[in-house]
């Protein structure tokens, strides 16, 4: 059967071939340390699996709302509150398999054939094949490692033309765990807003930071919180990346675009996982504390 053209642009997952490596070399007996996902190895807290059990016992197995169950949304929500000074509504909100998903929904949601896209080296393996996906260009930046892999706003705005649309932020960043401060999100700031650029931030990685402070962007202010798509979850903040739960908060008309493609494509994410992440989201600070000492000593 002959593939799209679609599937032949993109490449396998390199995060997958590494991994590959990794059995190989296990199974021949050498020591090898597995920098190859980004996954916790720590378990998932018993609270939440409780959580998670307790919904099977009661029969809360059936099909929810495509974007989320209410009770889960109203957390996000007030997560996003307390922790990050973003003010999203529920409807704002959309739950899906993993922020992942969540990435690829609003890419599909906002490129048009050849929308271009800025994505920043280092970056995540996984963002230019999306944007290739959702017809669009990747337009890679790079930054130089003697720097530490600081932005480069000179490389960023000569990147820019008619036909960008987005650029991905990632902070902390995958791989190099660099984080982004105020004065450099402001300045990203001054040139989506004098481009009309959405700003996609993944925030994955906001608790496990060792130097400096996570800032949203879109807290910054009116403007740009209305141009932005923030995204998060609690695969890496709570050790559940099989769980499969990620969000994004968004103006109402991209949450409802999301919403609509979500539905047509996977409908809700796994009701036994939404309320597990809901007993995730009422945690306390004490397990954040207890992974991120955990992983400063090994650092």
């Amino acid at each position: 059967m002959e593939l799209s053209e679609r599937v032949q642009l993109i490449s396998q997952s390199e995060t997958l071939s590494i991994t590959s490596e990794i059995k190989k070399l296990k199974k021949e007996k050498k020591p090898v340390i597995n920098f190859a996902a980004g996954e916790p190895d720590f378990d998932t807290p018993d609270q939440i699996k409780s959580a998670a059990k307790k919904s099977i016992d009661s029969g809360f197995t059936k099909y929810t709302p495509v974007a989320g169950i209410p009770e889960l949304k109203e957390a996000i929500a007030n997560k996003f509150k307390s922790q990050n000074n973003l003010n999203y509504a529920p409807d704002q909100i959309v739950v899906s398999n993993g922020a992942k998903h969540s990435i690829a929904n609003v890419l599909f949601a906002l490129l048009n054939p050849g929308d271009e896209v800025i994505i920043m080296a280092p970056y995540w393996l996984s963002y230019t094949e999306m944007v290739k996906l959702a017809t669009g260009v990747p337009k890679v930046v790079y930054f130089d490692k003697k720097d530490g892999f600081r932005p480069d706003f000179k490389k960023i705005s000569a990147a820019l033309n008619k036909n960008t649309k987005c650029i991905i932020l990632n902070s902390p960043a995958n791989p190099t765990g660099m984080v982004w401060t105020k004065s450099e999100l402001v300045k990203l700031e001054s040139i989506a807003l004098e481009n009309n650029l959405v700003v996609i931030s993944d925030e994955i990685y906001e608790h496990l930071i060792y130097q400096g402070e996570h800032i949203s962007i879109g807290s910054l202010s009116d403007e740009i919180f209305k141009r932005t798509v923030t995204v998060n979850g609690v695969s890496k903040s709570h050790a559940m990346t099989g769980w499969r739960i990620g969000w994004i908060g968004a103006d109402i008309g991209v949450a409802q675009a999301v919403s609509k493609i979500q539905g047509q494509m996977t409908s809700n994410p796994s009701s036994i996982s939404q309320k597990a992440a809901q007993a995730a989201l009422s945690m306390s600070r004490e397990w954040f504390d207890f992974i991120k000492s955990e992983f400063k000593k090994r650092r």
